[in-house]
């Protein structure tokens, strides 16, 4: 394999650059050249290098110092982080409830989701002038919250992590919610920092996202 590819497994596997450099048995000036590559090359993205080292290790690397610690680098990174958690809880509870309840509104839709959880999304799409989609479109992560909470025999298997207390899948969506608040709303000056940034990175695993 090139070396970039060879980078980008390591980096995934949590070693640091100076550990990746010793494993390749190359300088760690090379490893930050492949480092560099494969993230043009579109195999890793900046945030992926500094938070795939397990948080008690980063601090011992001064490459990761140097190059990758700047928060608002990875910004973008958790944009696309929370587009992909939105998207794919989305998907996975509307397709769950179509299963158990049919298409159409008067199945999953009528039965599956609380009414103010429709009467709420029925509002916004009204008060969208633009390109008004499907009325579910207009749930939020609290929203979704609602409906796990009312089909949780039907989705806890969705969520093995969280099987056990639906609880503690309610409080990280609300913690979700509040980091997704401060991306959507950068002019507050708020600045996510490493807990929420792995804490969002848990959160994908644990959802399966891609």
């Amino acid at each position: 394999m090139a070396r970039s590819d060879d980078v980008t497994e390591l980096v995934r596997a949590g070693l640091t650059p100076g550990e990746i450099a010793h494993e390749l048995d190359v300088t760690v000036a090379s490893v930050e050249g492949y480092l560099h590559r494969a993230v043009g090359e579109g195999l890793l993205r900046r945030s992926d290098i500094y938070f795939s080292v397990p948080r008690e290790r980063r601090s011992s690397d001064d490459t990761l110092q140097r190059w990758y610690t700047d928060p608002t680098h990875a910004l973008g990174d958790m944009y696309d982080d929370l587009r992909n958690i939105e998207t794919t809880l989305h998907e996975k509870i509307g397709q769950a409830l179509v299963g158990r309840y049919g298409d159409g509104e008067a199945g999953w839709w009528r039965q599956g989701v609380p009414e103010k959880v429709r009467v709420k999304c029925a509002e916004r799409r009204e008060r969208d002038r633009d390109n008004p989609c499907r009325p579910f479109g207009y749930s939020d992560l609290l929203d979704l919250d609602a409906i796990l909470e009312h089909q949780w025999t039907l989705l806890k298997d969705l969520f093995p992590d969280y099987a056990p207390n639906r609880k503690d899948l309610s409080k990280d969506l609300r913690k979700l919610s509040r980091i997704r608040n401060k991306i959507m709303h950068p002019v507050r000056g708020l600045v996510p920092g490493d807990d929420e940034f792995d804490f969002v990175r848990r959160l994908k695993r644990s959802f399966g996202c891609t």
